[in-house]
């Protein structure tokens, strides 16, 4: 069926498929029209106003938010640097969004330090250079979580 097709004497006017935007809607449709389904309700880009803006399926709406903003990625490189240097004080665990476990290993860093003349200290200073070492090795896998969105976990 072409744009303009002639049938028993009426015309019959077919709407083309419409991504949304704002000069492409019109609320009259000619009598004998046939809606052909849109581009599907949701958010989308709007270059005026430079915040995401909602689609119905029919019209722009009033409703508006901001535009999603980019999460900075974690990099393995600095993850190591930052547990060769500072591991003992879990600073890459904090960089990688492991605040629970960056937090113990700080505690026991620091109790292990202020216990070492009464001996203990040595031990669970001991058990944090453990805990480092295996990190080491499952650092690349804290990064790819770390860089997995929320959704997708």
């Amino acid at each position: 069926m072409s744009d303009h097709e002639q049938s028993n004497d009426v015309t019959h006017y077919v709407a083309p498929v419409v991504i949304p935007d704002e000069r492409a809607v019109t609320p009259y449709m000619f009598p004998g029209q046939v809606q052909l389904p849109s581009a599907s309700p949701g958010w989308y880009p709007d270059h005026n106003s430079g915040r995401m803006r909602w689609w119905d399926g029919l019209q722009w709406t009033e409703r508006f938010a901001p535009l999603p903003v980019p999460q900075a990625r974690k990099e393995s490189s600095t993850a190591y640097v930052l547990a060769i240097f500072l591991g003992g004080f879990g600073a890459y665990l904090f960089y990688l969004g492991r605040t629970g476990s960056a937090v113990t290993m700080l505690m026991l860093t620091l109790i292990g330090a202020f216990t070492a003349l009464f001996v203990v200290g040595f031990f669970i200073v001991g058990a944090v250079w453990i805990w480092l070492i295996v990190d080491l090795f499952l650092i690349p896998s804290y990064v790819r979580q770390a860089n997995t969105p929320i959704a997708q976990r």
